[in-house]
């Protein structure tokens, strides 16, 4: 046994801090360490109340995992007190800009704990760009973790391409289909930091599976010449109920007791409460999402096509309702319902800023949706066999012998073959 072989793999695992990030960053944290990988989870104070509890019970089942903690810069950045998490605002477009301005301020706090700690390799999130120049100032390679599933990716490249300008002349034909939007501007420039980093990384993790798209997977290695590894689906790693619960954040309902204790919106609530009485439930604060999904009566599922909530949907079985508002989701959603087609679309067109009151989607065509979803008609048995089946390929793409299995494994082999930091 070599020296590499030898040597337990120790990987600092930065996540930014939003719940979208947080969750599967988490969900990947404890796959790596169950295949032998010491990980530390680097984040602030009260981000970590989020997920302490997860961790503990990874520790019980014998899992290498913990969590060092660093200040949020608040002061800093001009920020309140105890807001550390881009989902505490109420209006977080107003405030963006000073957040991500204190993520910058993480570079020597985070250097600082690489000397101290001195791991063996590091995976950051997209939106620690700058991970890349503090580490390999220090002799790491870093991997990056995308919130971005592969069809994404491959559309912000031929975007780029489009935009700057290249000789490349073997572009997809569907990844062109799927770029109907423009990038947000005011991350505009970060988003081309990001890809600039990205360039310069060993590699991108990705929370998907090959046999889910294995077109964009195929086009992102071989033609955007990029190292990915798809892991995913993430979420699956939450075996326990408790585990499945608890996830994010703490629910506002637990896996045994549905209540109601939120005043908040009031009217508006009971209104809604005594026309869905008896025939639903209303949860006013975090759901534990992959919960409900998993639950027999469950038919059909209204995302905004966040990736992470899209792939939660397809590891569930349950076809899906599009309505995406901002961002890649839109790309999303021409995946869920152009290209799996186990979804159908409200007709949701343009980017909605939160609390717009423009009317994005008419009252008939979600009606008209929902129908269409949850009928009997051909079209929505064909879905609904669909989604299975791709239930089915996520499970077992995880499964000893699968896909993404074969990536972790395939992923931790070559960080164990790659040169040890000079620190």
């Amino acid at each position: 046994m070599d020296l590499a072989e030898a040597h337990q793999l120790h990987a600092f695992f930065f996540p930014f801090m939003a719940q979208g990030h947080l969750i599967p960053f988490v969900d990947m944290a404890r796959l790596f360490s169950s295949h032998g990988v010491k990980v530390t989870i680097i984040t602030t104070p009260l981000n970590a109340r989020l997920f302490s509890n997860t961790i503990d019970r990874g520790k019980q089942l014998g899992l290498d995992i913990s969590i060092l903690l660093i200040p949020f810069p608040s002061e800093e950045a001009g920020l309140p007190q105890g807001y550390e998490n881009a989902g505490s605002f109420t209006n977080f477009p107003a405030v963006a800009s000073k957040f991500f301005d204190a993520l910058s301020l993480f570079q020597q706090p985070f250097e600082d704990l690489l000397k101290e700690y001195r791991p063996d390799r590091i995976v950051a999130d997209m939106f620690f760009p700058w991970v890349t120049d503090v580490s390999q100032s220090l002799g790491y390679l870093v991997s990056y973790f995308m919130e971005l599933v592969s069809s994404s990716l491959c559309v912000s490249d031929n975007r780029y391409l489009c935009c700057f300008g290249s000789s490349r002349s073997d572009r997809v034909d569907e990844v062109s289909a799927l770029d109907s939007l423009k990038k947000p501007t005011h991350f505009g420039k970060m988003m081309e930091r990001i890809r600039e980093s990205e360039g310069r990384s060993f590699g991108i993790l990705v929370n998907s599976f090959n046999e889910l798209e294995p077109t964009y997977a195929d086009h992102y290695r071989k033609v955007v010449g990029r190292k990915a590894w798809h892991i995913g689906p993430v979420s699956l790693s939450n075996m326990d109920i408790a585990d499945k619960a608890e996830r994010g954040n703490k629910a506002s309902i637990d896996e045994h007791v549905l209540n109601d204790e939120e005043a908040e919106q009031r009217r508006i609530i009971e209104e809604f409460e005594k026309k869905m009485e008896g025939r639903g439930l209303i949860i006013r604060d975090w759901a534990p999402q992959i919960l409900f999904l998993d639950h027999p009566a469950v038919g059909g599922f209204v995302t905004h096509c966040g990736w992470n909530s899209t792939l939660e949907s397809i590891s569930a079985g349950v076809p899906m309702i599009t309505w995406p508002l901002f961002a890649e989701q839109f790309h999303n959603e021409k995946l869920v319902t152009q290209v799996l087609k186990v979804g159908l679309s409200v007709g949701a067109m343009e980017f909605q800023r939160v609390g717009g009151e423009k009317e994005v989607v008419k009252r008939d065509n979600i009606k008209k949706t929902v129908e269409q979803l949850m009928g009997s008609g051909e079209e929505a048995e064909l879905m609904r066999s669909r989604v299975r089946e791709l239930k089915k390929m996520a499970e077992r793409a995880l499964e000893e012998g699968g896909s993404s299995y074969a990536d972790v494994t395939t992923l931790i082999e070559e960080l164990r073959q790659l040169p040890w930091p000079a620190i």
